[in-house]
């Protein structure tokens, strides 16, 4: 059964209806002022925060715009280099994302909280957090906050001495932001791939990549990108035993940025010094060395204290040295990141189950309220049917009444045409009678005078005739008018025969009101008319012809 378009508005408000109650997913007022937000704020993060900051937070009514404002939020905290980023706030955020099937937004979520466990030193978490916001990235084609996770992952492994972790994010890094078109972020992710090459003393190709970052235009830019490619250069050069090409690389990277060089620049620099004595006094490039060990430390460096001849002060100062070394290595090998990765899958199957079990009930509430909807639109229906069925009833029992009343007036007519028939009948049985008594009476002179009007005026007296056949089509449906039109070759006489005949009037009668001499005569006109109403075309002619007596 089609349904009504009356009810196409009914069923599109509960559809929008149902919409509407679907947790955490229904858009507020404020939603396009934060997509706008979002559009800027990798570039003007400090636009974005006075945008954020002049945001109607009470206007936020849906889960999904409140969770979209705690990321932007944070993010533009994290951008202007505030690491007191809202961890619940962060957590919630995940979650919601995650509900509504928002991956983009949950990968990046995933990135900040996981950029605050690398801060707290948690590399564990660290690597949990970016490795599940990675997968989602990747499984939702977003390259930009694929490299992201990859890059930050690739700087938590390789403050773990990783190196082949490290090396591998970092690939996946480039490629990432070479997909998603972000050149600035593909050069820095080259600089800790030529890290990770570094510590796998691949030299070589270590120097390749960083040949390609300072030759870029974007690179010259940059002085914090200069200034490490630099710094890694002359890690490259020391493992290359080139001290000179080194020498030459630190100094660039210092001029550069000196807040920009790796950890343990300022003892490779040492070494350099202590192993070139020579030539301190003289070239440019070592005063720059000089000058910045003097500046990050007021103490005077055990390989500037050696080269003074102040041994046991060189000595001393080595020891304080190899002391902190040794607290380090055994900080780093206190790290149990394998096995924290190890609780990260435990974590993510949980989530998994988590996720599967909130999939299933939002299908429960989907098909409830589809149910719900079908049950509205079935009543809706079954109403109108209802109704439907209510009218038919009434249109059958005015039809039952009308039907009964037609019954009683067509039965009236009935005895009213009987009656007509009857008296009609009665006053032709009179004419017929006087007929038949002239006809068979041998004194006809003494009744001609009386009955000679009389018969005179029945047969040739036209208007009676016609009086008559009208009488005739009053009372039997158009008899004669039928008969005229559809056997066109009867004559008036023939019609008259017809009528005499129909009527039951005897054959003696109908001579005399014929004109007719002898009976013969009669017969023998009756059976003309039979054969003319036979050859017509008529459809009614075998009832025509039994009408006639």
């Amino acid at each position: 059964m089609k349904l009504k378009p009356s009810l196409f508005p009914a069923i599109l408000f509960l559809a929008a209806l149902a919409i509407q109650l679907l947790p955490g997913c229904a858009p507020s007022p404020e939603r396009s002022r934060l997509e706008y937000i979002e559009s800027i704020i990798d570039e003007r993060p400090d636009s974005a925060m006075a945008m954020l900051d002049s945001v109607d937070t009470a206007a936020l009514r849906s889960n999904r715009d409140r969770a979209l404002y705690d990321l932007l939020y944070n993010l533009a905290l994290y951008k202007s280099f505030n690491d007191s980023l809202d961890e619940p706030a962060l957590t919630r955020a995940i979650n919601v994302f995650t509900d509504c099937k928002d991956f983009s937004r949950a990968s990046r979520s995933l990135y900040l909280l996981g950029k605050l466990q690398d801060l707290r030193k948690n590399s564990g978490e660290a690597a949990i957090l970016l490795t599940q916001g990675y997968q989602f990235a990747k499984d939702n084609n977003d390259y930009f906050n694929q490299g992201l996770c990859a890059i930050s992952l690739c700087e938590v492994y390789g403050k773990c001495y990783d190196s082949v972790r490290k090396t591998t994010y970092a690939k996946v890094a480039i490629d990432a932001f070479e997909k998603a078109n972000k050149t600035d972020w593909e050069l820095y992710a080259k600089l800790y791939l030529a890290g990770a090459l570094i510590t796998n003393q691949a030299f070589d190709s270590a120097m390749i990549v960083l040949k390609e970052i300072v030759s870029d235009p974007i690179a010259q830019k940059d002085p914090v990108l200069l200034s490490g490619a630099y710094d890694h250069a002359a890690l490259t050069m020391l493992g290359a035993e080139n001290d000179t090409m080194a020498i030459k690389y630190y100094a660039k990277a210092i001029s550069l940025d000196e807040n920009n060089l790796s950890d343990g620049a300022a003892q490779n620099i040492y070494a350099l010094l202590s192993l070139n004595n020579p030539r301190i006094s003289d070239d440019k490039d070592f005063q720059i060395l000089i000058d910045y060990l003097r500046r990050i430390k007021p103490e005077k460096p055990f390989g500037i204290l050696a080269l003074e001849g102040k041994y046991k002060e060189a000595y001393d100062a080595i020891e304080v040295y190899r002391t902190e070394q040794d607290e380090f290595i055994r900080g780093i090998m206190n790290r149990s990141i394998d096995s924290t990765i190890e609780n990260y899958h435990k974590h993510k199957n949980e989530v998994m189950a988590q996720q599967l079990k909130l999939e299933q009930k939002n299908k429960i509430i989907y098909i409830s309220v589809f149910l719900i909807i079908l049950i509205i639109i079935g009543l809706i229906i079954k109403h109108k049917l209802r109704k439907q069925r209510i009218r038919q009833d009434e249109i059958i029992e005015e039809a039952k009444f009308l039907s009964a009343s037609l019954g009683n007036m067509n039965h009236k007519n009935t005895l009213l045409l009987e009656s007509i028939r009857e008296l009609l009948s009665k006053q032709f049985s009179i004419v017929d009678t006087i007929c038949s008594q002239y006809y068979e009476s041998n004194d006809k002179k003494s009744i001609a005078k009386e009955l000679d009007k009389l018969i005179k005026d029945f047969t040739e007296d036209t208007q009676i005739i016609n009086e008559i056949e009208n009488d005739i089509n009053r009372h039997y449906e158009n008899l004669m008018t039928n008969l005229r039109a559809e056997v066109p070759t009867l004559t008036d006489n023939d019609c008259r025969l017809f009528i005499f005949a129909f009527q039951g009037f005897t054959t003696s009668s109908i001579a005399l009101l014929l004109g007719e001499t002898s009976k013969e005569a009669v017969y023998t006109r009756k059976s003309r008319l039979k054969t003319k109403i036979r050859k017509s075309a008529s459809t009614n002619k075998e009832y025509y012809i039994s009408l006639i007596k």
